[in-house]
């Protein structure tokens, strides 16, 4: 290769010499991106050498390569990915698929019940935004929005905004000192929804709002004073009053 500094149009990026040595390493099998890597070249360019030595894409289906590319198939590697890996077309993939009558299942793997719930601790603690956390357990970022929805609200969270899985909306994302007594009634019915069939517990509502508090000073409720913590119990015990009342009451038309 030519000493680096030394290549002054776009022109001189490779020689002849050094074109025909990219070809020769495709040729032999070799990646694009460990070619580009290797001459200082982008994979475009690492391309646009194949295309002026017509060389294909794709290896040539040889009794090796179908091997390789069946071999990945029944590991449960997807299609794209099998093409990507195998060097060659996802048609050719497929039609080895059928050849071979390999049927990959729908919808993904199970999470597991465990890391799901990993998931939502995190989520609940708000460790980080969704992305990181997708990262961190080796998830799709759709997993873990999924969960921190269920969590926190339908609301589109804020992308910049910290503690993340913030959302601009009220549904579940709402500051405890500004939580009026429809707030709370609010609050109490979509828990009530969410874990018991859209009715209260069958329990002493006192007990409810223990449960109801002891999960909230772990989450919206952590760090805040003593009295805005009293004053939304007094909310939630309001608002499951006002609640069994209703549910108490037998209307007639």
């Amino acid at each position: 290769m030519r000493p680096k500094g030394t290549r002054r149009k776009y022109s001189e990026r490779l020689t002849k010499k050094e074109r025909k040595k990219i070809a020769a390493r495709i040729i032999a099998g070799d990646k694009q991106v460990e070619v580009a890597r290797e001459f200082g070249v982008c994979p475009d360019t690492v391309r646009e050498v194949q295309r002026e030595f017509g060389i294909s894409r794709w290896r040539e289906l040889t009794p090796e390569v179908e091997r390789e590319c069946v071999a990945l198939l029944r590991l449960g590697t997807g299609v794209a990915r099998s093409a990507k890996l195998a060097r060659v077309s996802e048609p050719t993939t497929r039609m080895l698929m059928v050849k071979y009558g390999i049927v990959h299942a729908h919808g993904g793997r199970v999470l597991a019940p465990e890391k799901a719930a990993k998931i939502r601790e995190a989520v609940l603690r708000r460790d980080n935004y969704c992305t990181r956390l997708a990262e961190k357990f080796h998830v799709s970022p759709s997993v873990v929005l999924k969960i921190a929805h269920e969590v926190w609200g339908e609301g589109r969270f804020l992308s910049t905004a910290w503690p993340p899985m913030q959302s601009a909306f009220p549904q579940r994302n709402f500051d405890p000192q500004l939580a009026g007594p429809d707030i709370a009634v609010q609050l109490v019915s979509r828990i009530c929804a969410s874990c018991f069939g859209g009715k209260l517990p069958p329990t002493d509502d006192a007990v409810f709002v223990a449960a109801m508090m002891t999960a909230f000073c772990q989450t919206i409720l952590q760090g805040q004073p003593e009295p805005v913590v009293n004053s939304f119990a007094a909310g939630l015990s309001q608002a499951v009053n006002a609640l069994r009342e209703s549910e108490n009451c037998a209307w007639k038309n």
